[in-house]
């Protein structure tokens, strides 16, 4: 039997968005968005009444069971750009909005070499914690469909004592690099979220493109939508409400 709230129109929604670089002139590459583009979409957010909330707030949900604001919504973003501190920072602040970054902290310790595109560790500490919060994506942007349950703890395991070393607060939240986990093997996908649980995240993301309903029946496998930017704005809303993929009843995610 399936619960028929799950279907309803009336429950509410939480879409969770993810980007990846931004750039004012031409795209660095296939996963950068327009800062114009991007602008447009936080507007229609704003104008229709979406409330950007943390994965920290999500998780006092989950946990305690403290109300979030109506038409929630996550943005995240993953790798660390360089563009999170050139162009998203004074998106966030001109909309008063919030958003989630996924770091690789691999990537931040390249940041000396020449043309390196990711944040340095002064650039993380600077950024106000109301306006953005860091997630875990790994060390080295490491696929985890492939690591044994002991190299994955191992994984996660590095990446919190890099932002513990360097003072760095973080939200216990975990985005899989590609999406990537055991989809399709049951004792492997147990193992999986085993580890990194027993790891210490509290929270973790797939891809997937599909929508989120509350009450969320499991945060260790929340969904994110891919956003390019080239989406029309009635397309985006038509996103915000549906997803870009309809929930398949009966499927393992």
């Amino acid at each position: 039997m399936f619960n028929n709230w799950y279907f309803t129109e009336k429950m509410q929604r939480l879409p969770v968005l993810m980007y990846h670089d931004i750039h004012r002139g031409e795209p660095n590459g296939n996963f950068s968005i327009h800062w114009e583009a991007l602008s447009l979409q936080l507007n229609y957010l704003c104008c229709h009444g979406y409330h950007t909330i943390s994965v920290r707030q999500l998780l006092n949900y989950v946990q305690l069971g403290i109300a979030l604001p109506e038409k929630p919504v996550l943005l995240t973003f993953d790798d660390g750009y360089k563009s999170v501190a050139t162009c998203l920072y004074s998106l966030l602040q001109k909309y008063s909005m919030k958003a989630t970054v996924f770091i690789v902290p691999g990537f931040v310790e390249e940041r000396e070499q020449p043309e390196n595109r990711y944040l340095s560790r002064a650039e993380i500490k600077g950024m106000p914690a109301d306006l953005i919060e860091w997630g875990l994506h790994s060390y080295n942007h490491n696929n985890y469909k492939v690591l044994t349950p002991t190299e994955l703890a191992y994984d996660i395991t590095m990446c919190t004592e890099w932002f513990l070393s360097h003072g760095i607060p973080f939200a216990p939240a975990l985005a899989f690099p590609y999406g990537a986990f055991p989809k399709h093997h049951r004792a492997k996908r147990k193992l999986f979220f085993g580890s990194i649980h027993a790891a210490g995240v509290k929270i973790s993301f797939r891809i997937g493109n599909r929508m989120n309903y509350f009450p969320i029946s499991n945060e260790m496998m929340l969904q994110r939508m891919d956003i390019t930017g080239n989406e029309t704005l009635p397309a985006f809303g038509k996103l915000l409400k549906e997803g870009k993929k309809k929930k398949l009843i009966g499927a393992i995610l």
